[in-house]
Formats: C-alpha cells, structure tokens, sequence
C-alpha cells in the first residue's frame, strides 16, 4: 500500500482571489481558557477585547468571570490589608458593568475605573443607530430584555436606569496606565496619581481605545495603526 501510495499523483492547491473585496483583517484575540482568564494568572479578559462583541455576549462574560472568581475567593483567606480589592475592573461599557453589579451581588469589594463615562461606547454610537439586545439576566437590576431592535437611545436611557438601581459607582475620568504583579496582588495605576491594589483583574476595556501609533510620515489613523 505504501509503494502506490507514493506513485498517486499530486495536486497543486489552487489560491483564487476574489475581486472587489478589499483585504480583510483576521480577528485577534487574547488567548483565554474557558473561565476568560488569560495566561496571565487572576487576569481575566471580557467583552469585545475578548471577541464577544455583541451586548448580550459581551454582559454574560463579565458576569461569568466575577462568579469564577468569587468562587475561587470562598477557598482563600481574606485580605491582610483593608485597602486591597477583591476585583478591579477596569472599563465600564457593558461587560464592565455587568462585571460590577455582578460583583455587588457576591459581596465582593470592588474598584470599577472607566477612562471616560460609563456606558460611554454606547453614547458614542451614531445618533438613530439600531442595536440587538437580547434577553439577559443582571445582577441586582433583573431580566435586561428590550423586545426586537431598539436604538441607541433608548438602549442608554435602560442602561441609565441599570446603573442608578444596581448602585454601580464607577470612578470615572480615572484611566488606568500601567498594571503590575507585586508579590500575589496587583497594582494599578491610574490618571489621578492614585493607586489600587487587587487581588483579580478583570479587564472590560472593549477595542475603541487609543491604539499605539507607529509615528509615520504621513501617517493616516484610520489606516495605519
């Protein structure tokens, strides 16, 4: 069988291009496990920087995450230092705050920093535009269903009203700017020259940021990046 084998003639793979589609980029993502955390250990990963891009996928990874963690938290001692939090999330789009209110309903002492405003990628949206939200459960607020389609306004005017019932209170206008392991918590530090300790890390900070410019003649943001 192996002699034939090697007289059975070959095929050259034939690679067709398909005109008029400009060059697609490939989707990249981190590499996570099945609870979302990253090769980082008690750094998880959620929302669309995750690849869950939609607001129903993006809202069920941050509350999927804060309950992996706080089921690791009933097996540790708890914190030696009153300031350290249990999570810091950082971002608070909708998987950010499903992250929060998921960690207000464990009981878990929490620090949420949002570089702009909560909910701020939603009110960047185009004025009029039609998002999908499909039917979810949030922590300490209910069922988050809108029937249908609905638009971007009345999609924030809900998110709104989620955010005053849940009692989320993200520290906004506070970007965080570096990230670090020091023994078995990590460090962060934000815009405000202020500095939090966690025991986890859950980052929610979606994929609109600001990316690192090459500092190109004539370079193009939305192109070159």
């Amino acid at each position: 069988l192996g002699a034939w084998l090697r007289f059975l003639p070959s095929f050259t793979p034939v690679h067709r291009t398909i005109g008029n589609v400009a060059p697609q980029r490939s989707a990249e993502v981190p590499a996570l496990d099945d609870t979302y955390q990253s090769s980082v250990p008690r750094l998880y990963i959620v929302g669309e920087t995750a690849g869950t891009a939609s607001i129903n996928l993006a809202m069920r990874s941050g509350r999927q995450a804060i309950e992996f963690i706080a089921n690791l938290l009933k097996f540790e001692k708890p914190a030696v230092a009153p300031e350290v939090y249990d999570v810091a999330i950082v971002g608070c789009g909708p998987a950010g705050i499903s992250a929060s209110t998921t960690a207000i309903n464990k009981g878990l002492k929490y620090v949420a920093l949002e570089k702009v405003t909560a909910i701020s990628t939603i009110k960047n949206y185009p004025r009029g535009k039609f998002v999908q939200a499909t039917s979810i459960d949030i922590a300490e607020y209910g069922s988050f269903f809108m029937e249908g389609d609905t638009s971007k306004e009345s999609l924030l005017a809900t998110w709104e009203k989620i955010i005053a019932q849940t009692g989320v209170k993200p520290n906004e206008r506070e970007e965080v700017s570096a990230i670090a392991r020091v023994g078995d918590l990590f460090e962060l530090k934000s815009s405000a020259n202020r500095t939090y300790q966690a025991r986890f890390v859950v980052l929610a900070i979606g994929v609109r940021g600001s990316p690192r410019h090459l500092n190109l003649a004539n370079e193009t943001p939305e192109r070159v990046f």
